[in-house]
């Protein structure tokens, strides 16, 4: 019984491992330009990795550790959005329900449209808790709307890596598939 259950976790450890390094190795030498695979590899983890819960933790994971080791630990509060910024990609990549009219037939709208909401609403949750649990701003919509404004740099970075990534990690596992696919064909 043991055994079973490693061996059926093992790959989904594995996959969960690596995108943890990944994200990782990426925050290590690249943090600060917020071109970054972390949304893209939660919507991977998500696609990829069928346990929920050790899908969920990967992004949260590798934020918190690299947390800890390159930026160190700031405002509890916007940990928190941030955490749960990269969290929601990984449901939206598992949801149905995600799709816009026609488009959910084509695996490309499917995977910029997921990548876009990834970068959206990551903008919006830690802009929020910017806004609501650091003094930078005033508690009034003037406030808020200068939050806004001063994240607006950050927004195109984060839409430029999110859709790169993401286009790269869904784009090879299409190519495996449709590689796997062909090979079975030419054997039988």
């Amino acid at each position: 019984m043991i055994m079973k259950t490693i061996q059926r976790l093992t790959p989904t450890l594995l996959i969960a491992t690596a995108f943890v390094l990944m994200i990782l190795s990426w925050r290590a030498f690249m943090h600060g330009s917020n071109f970054a695979p972390v949304a893209a590899i939660a919507l991977l983890s998500g696609y990829l990795i069928s346990d929920k819960r050790i899908a969920m933790a990967v992004p949260v994971l590798a934020m918190l550790l690299s947390d800890l080791f390159f930026t160190g630990t700031y405002n509890v509060g916007v940990m928190a959005a941030v955490y749960l910024g990269f969290a929601l990609p990984v449901l939206w990549s598992r949801a149905r329900w995600f799709r816009f009219g026609s488009l959910w037939a084509s695996g490309i709208a499917n995977t910029l449209s997921k990548a876009v909401a990834a970068s959206a609403s990551f903008f919006l949750l830690s802009n929020l808790a910017v806004f609501l649990f650091t003094p930078l701003y005033g508690m009034s919509l003037e406030g808020l709307v200068q939050c806004y404004a001063n994240a607006l740099p950050f927004l195109r970075p984060t839409i430029l890596g999110d859709l790169v990534f993401a286009g790269l990690g869904f784009g090879l596992i299409a190519f495996w598939q449709a590689y796997a696919i062909k090979k079975s064909l030419i054997r039988s």
